[in-house]
């Protein structure tokens, strides 16, 4: 197929110096010699202009439904690669262009079937003796893919068609080096910064740096940086000392709301949920609430103002149509940045970003999602902490900044409230000032706050959406959730009623057996039939609890807060019931 190839180790890694096979194909004498001295090699193809090849790696997890059918190839950690036409333009290597989802192109190379890595055996995907798809053009999907790769973040160098001639390298290289490393922080320079001045060194030099040099000039820059950084911690913190006194002479103004009771003016704040739970559109009803000064979703009300929405996940026709959807007419109080390759953690971004939005003084900021505006890691505290602060930059006491973010994926019923239901580290839950949590059900969608600093967060709300012509939209406040107060309520009457029939004692057992509740459930109703003298507890010698209903006892009584059923079942001793 005129394909680039390379002898590479069960680890991915290339066993020869291989930049010159990203400029020429080798001979076959020069394959038959590998061939020879690495009899255990694995096969690599370089991708880019020699290969006339561009491959889009989705690791397992990621979404591959977006790509157009192409020859593909299943990779040994369970993911694929997508095999597309080169574009005709310089298409550098790029990493996270979608979630889980990376690209190969000029300085890069891919392992090929039959290939074993550490991670398993790659083999070719859908093909069949009669079917052998075709290697089809670079999707322009998702977001302008080629559009992207011209500006983004991870590309190693500048497109150009020249190379950095000898007399320039060391310039190059430290310029080049002080550019990534500045888009992360140091724990990440050896693993993933020094990888790709790797791949620059021989792709856009004429003549790469010897490891040595390229290391050395790696070092230095990386030196300079930590001292950088260390001068600018230094000359931002600064402490301010004040006496309980001079707290208590504060004139403390009232809690002002972008919109009531959910959103506190000059706040930082996250909607989060699964995928499919309408966050987008939720936010997006948020944002012609507070344009309009409307209340959100009928019942809370809002603090008018201008809205900025930043929607690096969709583009210009799916928020058009989201908002026709939602039967929105047009107006000038909502603006859009889309598509603009914005990394909040990147200071240039941020200084320009900063200054359109002291310009446009919007009362809310939306970033729609937050994934996709940084290149940090979103496991590491310290990087995490980095954007959280960039994102922090944003509020100011007359707007809050608010963005979309995911729960954890394969949850089921282990999933936590609070920080343990977002992705990526607790620093990003640490650092907000409310967190609005989205479940989507069968009827209606269940919203709970799950943070509000400035005042006790409110109960569980339904919202209902309703889905109309046109494939029309709309939102509205349903009320607070009593579901839980209900089924418990029903749980007790189910086991006054089983009791009311019986003379003897009965265990937890028994109870669960005839009436079918679960544990959680049952351990509630019993707690409150208890508190409430309604039943006795009866410890036997082989630790069983037993139950009897109490002569003379008073009704059962459902109206405790909801924090009293949590606490009872956090404690459960001996079987299970918590006395």
């Amino acid at each position: 197929m005129g394909w680039s190839v390379i002898p590479l180790n069960k680890n991915k890694e290339p066993l020869i110096k291989w930049g010159e096979f990203s400029k020429r194909i080798a001979t076959d004498d020069e394959v038959d010699a590998w061939l020879t001295q690495f009899p255990r090699a694995q096969i690599g193809i370089v991708t880019g202009l020699i290969s006339n090849l561009v491959v889009v790696d989705v690791e397992a997890g990621g979404d591959s439904s977006m790509y157009p059918s192409t020859l593909t190839v299943k990779t040994g950690g369970g993911g694929y690669h997508f095999y597309y036409q080169y574009p005709g333009k310089v298409t550098k290597n790029a990493t996270r262009i979608a979630e889980l989802t990376d690209i190969r192109g000029d300085g890069g190379y891919v392992v090929a079937p039959p290939s074993v890595s550490s991670k398993g055996a790659y083999s070719w995907h859908g093909i069949t003796s009669e079917n052998a798809p075709d290697i089809t053009n670079l999707p322009i999907y998702p977001g302008g893919l080629l559009e992207v790769l011209s500006t983004f973040k991870n590309k190693p160098v500048e497109a150009t068609s020249e190379l950095i001639p000898v007399g320039m390298r060391n310039e190059a290289a430290a310029k080049q080096i002080g550019e990534i490393v500045s888009r992360m922080g140091p724990e990440r320079w050896d693993k993933v910064a020094w990888p790709e001045v790797v791949t620059w060194n021989v792709t856009a030099l004429s003549e790469p740096l010897p490891d040595v040099e390229l290391r050395k000039v790696f070092n230095s820059i990386t030196k300079l940086r930590l001292t950088e950084l260390e001068q600018r911690d230094i000359e931002e913190f600064v402490l301010k000392p004040f006496t309980l006194r001079e707290l208590y002479a504060e004139d403390f103004p009232p809690i002002q709301w972008v919109a009531k009771d959910l959103i506190p003016l000059g706040c930082l704040g996250a909607i989060t949920g699964e995928s499919n739970s309408y966050k987008s559109f939720m936010t997006l009803a948020l944002s012609q609430a507070v344009a309009t000064g409307a209340p959100y979703l009928g019942h809370f009300g809002t603090t008018a103002g201008k809205v900025l929405v930043i929607d690096e996940e969709n583009n210009r026709r799916i928020i058009e149509q989201r908002f026709r959807n939602m039967d929105i007419e047009a107006h000038d109080d909502i603006v859009f940045l889309s598509h603009t390759g914005l990394q909040i953690d990147r200071e240039a971004h941020r200084t320009k970003l900063l200054k359109y939005v002291d310009t446009l003084k919007p009362r809310l900021i939306i970033l729609d999602s937050m994934v996709r505006l940084h290149g940090r890691d979103e496991n590491s505290a310290t990087e995490m902490r980095q954007v959280m602060k960039a994102l922090g930059s944003l509020v100011a006491p007359e707007r809050s900044v608010i963005f979309i973010h995911h729960h954890k994926k394969d949850q089921g019923h282990t999933r936590k409230a609070g920080s343990g239901s977002l992705r990526g580290s607790t620093d990003i839950f640490n650092a907000l000032d409310f967190h609005l949590a989205i479940e989507r059900r069968t009827e209606n969608l269940m919203v709970r706050m799950l943070k509000l600093r400035v005042q006790p967060e409110l109960p569980p709300f339904k919202a209902g959406f309703q889905m109309g012509e046109n494939n029309s939209i709309n939102f509205s406040y349903l009320g607070v959730d009593t579901s839980k107060e209900e089924n418990t309520q029903e749980n007790i009457e189910k086991i006054v009623h089983m009791l009311s029939g019986i003379d003897e004692a009965v265990s937890r057992t028994d109870i669960k057996s005839a009436l079918s509740i679960g544990d959680h459930a049952m351990n509630t109703a019993l707690a409150k039939l208890k508190k409430d003298g309604v039943i006795t507890v009866e410890v036997k010698d082989n630790g069983k609890h037993m139950f009897r209903l109490i002569d003379d006892r008073p009704e059962p009584d459902v109206s405790e807060e909801e924090n009293d059923d949590e606490e009872v079942v956090t404690n459960i001793e001996d079987d299970g019931i918590p006395f």
